[in-house]
């Protein structure tokens, strides 16, 4: 356990890091925003520009105004500084959220100061020193990460779980509003439903707010639901929520070159709320992945490019032998970023999920992942027209000037 948590400490420091037929996110608002006008907003039109398909509506917009966010700037452990708030912040957590009892002196403050951090080869990679908390058990019972600088965490109890709770040997995917209500045997030995799991998380999605583990600028919405199948050791219910932040959804899609902190190495940012459970009231995992605290936000008053200019500055700017279809699009808060950036930046962009039938879509979805539903995407900046093309199955991230 101890061992697996690290590795999460690992890839979660550093990386500190839709259109749909019917759209659940958002309601459209009818007055104009920050130039864009309602209509150009919501052009429903379906074409072929180019080598790209576009057949989705976007999203509509909630936001009445946009911005340019930053975040907070990540800090070093000071030996002078007394972090007992933070042990008591994770004991509190844990009682809270695990029901489980735990002794704050047992829990640790660091930021990897004086020690050397290394790649899966073995090699010393540079980092940027996250300020962090942890308790974990030696036995598998519980672990808990929290980061002090923005709001990421991660909480895993094994304490009822049976077998293996990885690999996964297969995967339903449902949406928020077209579920079964099958009773499923779950990991643990208990039996439950949808929508149990649901009533479940919305007690700790409450209860996340009541411990303000999460900037209070962010909301969460439902996006998908997962019913993974372990074989012998039963059925994970895995709730995937996307994050809102001022009125408009943060990216939830990219990908990470961990290890690889290297200054030259750019990456698209992506943030999501998961809640796992491996039975009835038996939370197996809540993690809150790669989120910002927010420093400051600066009002976007330039022009933002309307929906029918992203779409042809994409068809465009992409290679011309990509051949894709948009299933989704929407303008998103994200955030380019390096992995040695001590503090992120987020623009409102225009993001397309682009589908290919050749693309792999299929893989073995590990617990300790922080990619559960890959897709390929590409961004439109709405504010200077930069294009990023982002593929997690060849692990190709691009950028492109307007």
């Amino acid at each position: 356990m101890k061992k697996r948590f690290i590795t999460a400490l690992m890839a979660i420091s550093l990386c500190l890091v839709s259109c749909s037929n019917a759209p659940e996110d958002v309601r459209s608002r009818t007055e104009e925003q920050n130039n864009i006008s309602p209509n150009a907003v919501i052009d429903s039109v379906r074409e072929k520009i180019g080598n790209i398909t576009f057949d989705c509506d976007p999203d509509p917009i909630e936001a009445e105004e946009f911005y340019i966010i930053r975040s907070t700037v990540s800090e070093e452990k000071d030996p002078s500084r007394d972090y007992g708030y933070m042990k008591e912040k994770i004991a509190a957590a844990v009682s809270g959220l695990l029901d489980y009892t735990v002794d704050k002196n047992k829990c640790s403050v660091f930021g990897y100061e004086g020690e050397e951090l290394f790649d899966n080869k073995g090699d010393p990679v540079e980092y940027v020193p996250f300020l962090m908390a942890e308790y974990s058990e030696e036995s598998g019972a519980v672990g808990v990460l929290i980061h002090d600088n923005n709001d990421s965490f991660i909480f895993e109890s094994h304490q009822k779980t049976q077998g293996k709770t990885i690999p996964y040997t297969e995967r339903q995917v449902y949406t928020s509003d077209n579920y079964p209500d099958s009773e499923y045997d779950m990991n643990d030995g208990t039996k439950m439903t949808i929508k149990q799991a649901l009533d479940q998380a919305d007690d700790i999605i409450k209860k996340i707010g009541d411990l303000e583990l999460m900037d209070k600028n962010y909301s969460v919405t439902l996006k998908r639901i997962a019913i993974h199948d372990t074989g012998d050791s039963g059925k994970i219910i895995n709730l995937f929520y996307t994050k809102t932040l001022f009125g408009l959804n943060v990216n939830c899609d990219g990908f990470e070159k961990f290890f690889k902190p290297d200054k030259s190495i750019k990456e698209m940012r992506y943030s999501y709320l998961e809640i796992s459970f491996a039975g009835n009231n038996d939370p197996l995992r809540i993690l809150n992945y790669a989120s910002d605290s927010i420093l400051e936000k600066e009002s976007a008053e330039l022009k933002i490019k309307t929906y029918t200019e992203a779409k042809k500055a994409l068809a465009g700017g992409l290679a011309q032998n990509m051949m894709y279809t948009v299933t989704e699009a929407g303008l998103r808060y994200a955030c380019v970023f390096n992995q040695l950036d001590r503090q992120h930046s987020y623009r409102p962009m225009w993001c397309f999920v682009l589908n290919d039938p050749t693309e792999r879509r299929n893989k073995v979805i590990e617990i300790t992942d922080i990619n559960y539903y890959p897709r390929v995407t590409a961004y439109v900046d709405a504010i200077n027209g930069d294009i990023y093309y982002c593929n997690p199955f060849t692990e190709v991230f691009s950028i492109s000037r307007e």
